[in-house]
């Protein structure tokens, strides 16, 4: 997972800069393709930012979520912590990072971006 801690200031500065915008970019997509179902989102992000970007946003939403929450399954937490390139829940929750998507859509995208 991505270390902050690791980064020097400007790393810093535009890898959150980058969480944010892929975080605002899915929102976006989410909510025009919210009828097409989690599927075709994450195929819309994978055309928009590629298939990489797209894993690390989609685990970038997991990790905003809180593990006790059972909405989001713990297959889905655990294959979002394996995203090297996606930060911590610790990073995401210093960054104010919360979701406008219902825990359950946040789910069903994770297992949609699990098949990449």
């Amino acid at each position: 997972m991505l270390n902050f801690e690791n980064m020097t200031r400007p790393e810093m500065i535009a890898a959150r800069r980058t969480i944010r915008d892929n975080l605002d970019t899915l929102t976006a997509i989410y909510s025009d393709a919210r009828t097409d179902g989690p599927a075709a989102t994450v195929a819309r992000m994978v055309e928009k930012i590629g298939k990489a970007a797209t894993a690390a946003t989609v685990a970038n939403l997991v990790n905003s979520t809180n593990r006790a929450d059972g909405r989001v399954s713990a297959a889905a937490h655990v294959w979002a912590e394996s995203i090297d390139t996606a930060a911590t829940p610790a990073d995401l929750d210093r960054m104010h990072v919360y979701s406008s998507i219902h825990p359950v859509h946040i789910n069903q995208l994770a297992e949609s971006a699990r098949n990449l």
